[in-house]
């Protein structure tokens, strides 16, 4: 179970989507972010142990920065 983020690089955004998360009972169990250029295009992917419902993940879309919100199931 993963989500993968597109965002804006800027500082604090890790925290935000973790804080979400925790304040929804989703433990992360691995996060992976990577980025085009510094302030530029980023990529985060959160592997995560429970399903993340659909209205967290509405919420993910509405933190600042974040551009897409894909859920993955394998």
């Amino acid at each position: 179970k993963m989500i993968v983020l597109t965002n804006k690089d800027t500082p604090g955004g890790s925290g935000r989507v973790g804080l979400l998360l925790g304040e929804s009972q989703v433990n992360i169990a691995d996060m992976r972010v990577g980025r085009l250029a510094p302030k530029g295009e980023a990529v985060m992917v959160l592997t995560v142990d429970e399903e993340v419902k659909p209205s967290v993940r509405k919420k993910l879309e509405g933190i600042k920065g974040v551009t897409g919100v894909r859920w993955v199931k394998l």
